[in-house]
């Protein structure tokens, strides 16, 4: 096993646009003109996006505890022809098994990302969704800010949206609030007045010491997850600078500094808070907490529900920074990528599409609602909060990325949890916090397994001894002259059972050269030397080999006069521009290869045997 890097397309820097006016719908790319189907076999009026460069009838996910349901089989199956096959990885090996699998020409379809998405990108293991997605489709309308949200560059989207997942929102005592003969959070947020102030004031409120032990024993707020609380200031913990095009740790930011220091006094000075992640949902179930921050996954949790199924559950957003005229809330984009390479990319379309659809079906929006009030109980009052947190202007703008929010992680529960002042605790964690932003742009070392990369082994062919092979199998003919064809031949044969025997002749009236292209789209960064076996028909003929790397193509001729068998092995460093290149001091640039083709000139009716085409290092 031997060290490589992953290269880099551009300098690494993290370029995500927050350009909040044009939309990819508006007049940009929209994957080569896809047009919607009259109907469709499964949904009726609402219609699948039409997809004209599916290739082959599977398509690979790479992830973590994938599992595609019967029922999204049956939509693959039936809108696009499509089987997904799932390989499933611990979640710390994804981005390894991703590099690995890019870097050695066998990429999976579509990655399942969560943080550390943008890793993909610096590493030039993801490829822009552009030409094979339409933005102008309905199942894209309610996505398009985050989809330019998450441009990279000026024009380019490298995820792929599955959605807006809200991750926060308070939810609350119904009968604590009452009691208190309080007006509770969701009907502070329906007239207006719901503000970190609010906030406090109720806090204080509910918060008892009831056995007079000097210690609160019942208390106005918890938290499930401290970090959640910045949030409300609009701001994320790494804020996303398109004009530098970086990423700033913001730990000192004056906004979130004005945050992260009330929740400090409140549960350290008014000592109103509970600061004990592992007793918050326990202390809620039992009627003694009046406010927990949540992440939307408590929501369910057998302690929270006591409090539901008694109907004295509330939710209502976090409360408004007090400068704003805004609730922020904290979400995330729930994406994807294709990595380059990719063999069917267009299937991880087709499996976003499935998705989009089972969230915009209004009949899997209903079956839902009704999950929620026969299993969880929720009320009509409950269900119509619920929807509230998910609609509010400020659970669809930044942050958006759940990278951003381990920046601030460690500080945030420092803070909360052990009691540090908030300046104290970014002192500690600042520098660590640079380094997970260095982490995510960083060209990462990946182990690779040793070994040549084959181009072309004439192995996987089922034609006959004397059939040709379909151009559409193996090669686009280059040079305009028909008479140009590729044979399979066992009698010559370096390696394995075939060798591939080209026979041309050439109509002078159409050219003097001919040969064949095979489309590639991967990466020889970790190779130097092309190798292949050859053996002439006993006559001299010229063998031209160009590659086509990062858009520049790059050429090599030699002779073949004789009729031996032979292996050649050409240094990338014997290869040039093509004299027609306008830029003839171009540097070779191995990250991405488009293509290779082999080329031949002689004279009269000829043929070559070629076999065993790889790029090797030595």
């Amino acid at each position: 096993m031997k060290k490589r890097f992953l290269p880099l397309a551009v300098l690494v820097l993290f370029v995500v646009s927050l350009c909040a006016g044009c939309k990819p719908g508006d007049g940009s790319s929209s994957g080569g003109g896809t047009k919607l189907p009259t109907g469709s076999k499964v949904t009726g009026d609402l219609a699948f996006p039409e997809l004209n460069k599916l290739t082959g009838s599977t398509f690979t996910i790479l992830g973590t505890d994938i599992t595609v349901s019967d029922e999204d089989k049956e939509l693959l199956k039936n809108e696009y022809g499509l089987e997904p096959k799932v390989i499933n990885v611990a979640y710390d090996e994804v981005f390894k098994r991703a590099a690995t699998l890019v870097l050695t020409d066998d990429s999976p379809d579509m990655i399942r990302v969560s943080r550390g998405g943008h890793s993909y990108i610096s590493n030039n293991i993801a490829q822009p969704i552009d030409e094979y997605i339409d933005f102008t489709h309905p199942f894209y309308k309610d996505l398009l800010d985050a989809y330019d949200e998450t441009k990279w560059g000026e024009k380019e989207h490298y995820f792929l949206i599955r959605g807006l997942q809200m991750l926060s929102g308070m939810i609350y005592n119904s009968k604590m609030f009452e009691d208190a003969g309080l007006e509770n959070p969701w009907e502070q947020y329906q007239n207006g007045t719901w503000d970190w102030n609010a906030f406090r004031e109720a806090a204080n409120e509910l918060a008892d010491d009831t056995d007079g032990d000097g210690q609160t024993d019942v208390y106005g707020f918890g938290f499930y997850r401290p970090q959640i609380f910045g949030y409300t200031t609009g701001k994320p913990f790494g804020m996303l600078n398109t004009d530098t095009m970086t990423v700033t740790n913001n730990l000192r930011d004056a906004d979130i500094a004005r945050a992260m220091n009330l929740i400090y006094d409140m549960t350290y000075v008014d000592k109103s808070g509970l600061n004990n992640v592992g007793q918050v949902v326990d202390t809620f179930g039992q009627g003694k907490l009046g406010m927990l921050i949540f992440d939307i996954n408590v929501i369910g949790l057998p302690e929270i529900q006591k409090v539901v199924d008694k109907g004295e559950a509330g939710l209502a957003p976090l409360p408004r920074d007090p400068n704003l005229d805004t609730h922020y809330s904290y979400s995330v984009i729930v994406r994807d990528i294709i990595p380059k390479g990719a063999k069917n990319p267009q299937g991880a379309i087709a499996y976003n599409a499935v998705e989009r659809y089972n969230a915009l079906n209004n009949e899997n929006s209903t079956k839902a609602v009704e999950k929620r009030k026969t299993e969880q109980h929720f009320t009509d009052e409950l269900e119509a909060q619920f929807q509230e947190l998910h609609t509010i202007e400020g659970s669809k703008v930044q942050p958006l990325y759940d990278d951003m929010e381990l920046i601030g992680y460690n500080a945030t529960w420092d803070c909360i949890y052990s009691g540090l002042a908030w300046a104290t605790a970014i002192e500690n964690r600042s520098a660590e916090a640079d380094a997970y932003i260095a982490e995510l742009l960083e060209v990462k070392e990946v182990d690779l397994p040793s070994g040549p990369k084959n181009l072309e082994l004439f192995e996987k062919y089922t034609v006959g001894e004397n059939e040709p092979i379909p151009s559409t199998k193996l090669y686009s003919i280059t040079g305009g002259n028909p008479n140009f064809e590729i044979y399979l031949d066992k009698e010559n044969a370096h390696e394995g059972n075939y060798a591939g025997k080209i026979y041309y002749s050439f109509d002078p009236a159409e050219g003097d050269w001919g040969g064949f292209t095979k489309n590639l789209n991967i990466t020889w960064n970790t190779n130097n030397t092309m190798t292949f076996w050859a053996k002439g028909d006993g006559k001299p003929q010229t063998v031209i080999i160009q590659f086509v790397a990062n858009g520049v193509p790059w050429e090599y001729t030699m002779d073949i006069d004789g009729a031996e068998g032979k292996v050649y092995e050409i240094p990338f460093t014997d290869f040039k521009v093509v004299d027609w290149w306008e830029d003839q001091s171009v540097t070779l640039d191995l990250t991405l290869i488009d293509n290779v083709s082999f080329s031949f000139k002689g004279e009269g009716d000829r043929f070559i045997y070629l076999d065993d085409i790889r790029v090797i290092r030595k």
